[in-house]
């Protein structure tokens, strides 16, 4: 929250500092929420955190939201819907924690509370973004000063037990008046229009994955997935790819034309796996299945028959990844500069200029292509290509009182390497 701070402090420095002042009770905790959670749930004045949040946010969203989106240019509102994402996230995750300590063994409230916030927050970016890409108030996407949501296409990647519909499940329900599983899915489906929203949800029968270790927090191990149980999707998903000898496949789970016999063993509630951050092998039954119809939890399912865990890779790979020399070989040179060239081409996949396209190559940062077009002249409906080889191990600096980046000057050193991103007569 205080680096998204950062960008409110120089349109409005009182506003940044009033906040700061506001959210400073949580200065004094550490980076562990469940510690913050135990010790402030059940402290003295703990009950007035919520209100205070609360009141925080609704500030942020009725009283100062239109006046700074009015005072910023349109390449900053994203920085604005940040700030007040954050004290979203500050508000339901407070919620979130102090329902995880209070609530009795068996309640679902604080997994209800979770994907309630997930769901918010899809909510919100339709109509936020639907605000800020607009044209102007003559923008057909507006609408008495309010976007029309259905112009703003939201791609969530969430695990399968949000994304999936919970009514489909043995743990959710049809409401949402009982003790029972709410979940992303169900919550987005229940207000989209028919056809607007599209699960896929994706599975596999065995290989490996990637998980906590037992007892860390942050350390990871590779666990070896067992195959999936008798009377699962994942065996009769991993029966079908023996049939079609394939070792994937995607299906389509409208039931609409779909035979009928088919249609019948998928709308079945079936054992489905699901495994996130942990994998517990000696519980998998009660740890990681649940009773549940394919049919009505997605639109379509991936099924990989064998899948292959990921792998966390280490600074030493990325660098190798990237055609770079390791951090501990780079001179100090090497590492400011790779540094400034993917802030330079992260500027300009935000903010690209008019007529023109840059791109690294995969492999070599410092090949930097370019692609030029044009409208009018001579040069009307052609693309000219160009590439910029920087030399490895230099840094990207400017003369003094000069700016240097990709797309105005690109470099300025003593290399005559030049290209002009703003001359669009340039033959």
């Amino acid at each position: 929250i205080y680096r998204s701070l950062k960008v409110l402090a120089e349109v409005d420095f009182a506003l940044c500092q009033e906040l700061k002042a506001r959210l400073s009770f949580f200065n004094g905790h550490s980076e562990d929420e469940h510690e913050y959670a135990k010790k402030t749930v059940r402290g003295i004045g703990s009950e007035n955190i919520p209100e205070i949040l609360q009141g925080i946010l609704s500030e942020f969203q009725w009283k100062h939201f239109d006046r700074l989106k009015a005072k910023l240019p349109k390449e900053k509102l994203l920085d604005i819907l940040n700030i007040e994402q954050n004290i979203e996230v500050l508000v339901n995750a407070e919620e979130y924690f102090r329902k995880m300590v209070l609530e009795p063994a068996g309640s679902n409230v604080s997994w209800n509370t979770r994907d309630q916030h997930m769901a918010l927050t899809v909510s919100r970016i339709r109509e936020r973004l639907g605000l800020v890409t607009a044209k102007g108030d003559d923008d057909e996407s507006i609408k008495d000063g309010t976007a029309v949501t259905t112009q703003t296409k939201v791609l969530v990647w969430a695990h399968n037990s949000h994304i999936g519909n919970s009514a489909a499940t043995a743990r959710g329900g049809s409401d949402f008046t009982r003790n029972e599983n709410w979940n992303l899915g169900q919550m987005v489906r229940s207000v989209c229009e028919e056809g607007r929203c599209f699960a896929l949800g994706f599975s596999t029968y065995d290989g490996t994955v990637t998980a906590l270790a037992d007892g860390s927090k942050e350390n990871t191990k590779t666990y070896n997935l067992r195959p999936g149980l008798e009377g699962s999707s994942e065996l009769l998903c991993h029966r079908a790819c023996e049939a079609l000898k394939s070792k994937a496949f995607i299906l389509p789970l409208a039931t609409e034309g779909m035979n009928a016999q088919l249609c019948e063993a998928l709308s079945a509630r079936n054992l489905h796996r699901y495994v996130g951050i942990h994998y517990r092998p000696d519980t998998e039954m009660r740890s990681h299945y649940n009773e549940a119809s394919l049919v009505g939890q997605y639109d379509a399912l991936v099924f990989v028959d064998r899948t292959s865990a990921l792998r966390i890779l280490k600074p030493e790979e990325l660098q190798n990844a990237a055609g770079l020399q390791s951090p501990k070989q780079a001179s100090a040179s090497n590492k400011y500069g790779v540094r400034r060239l993917m802030q330079e081409y992260i500027r300009l996949r935000k903010h690209p200029i008019s007529h023109i396209r840059v791109a690294a190559e995969d492999k070599n940062l410092y090949r930097c292509h370019f692609l030029l077009t044009f409208d009018s002249g001579q040069y009307a409906g052609g693309e000219y290509h160009g590439l910029l080889d920087l030399p490895k191990g230099m840094f990207l600096l400017a003369r003094r009182g000069e700016k240097s980046t990709l797309d105005h000057h690109c470099i300025h050193l003593q290399y005559m390497y030049y290209t002009v991103f703003y001359r669009t007569d340039y033959p």
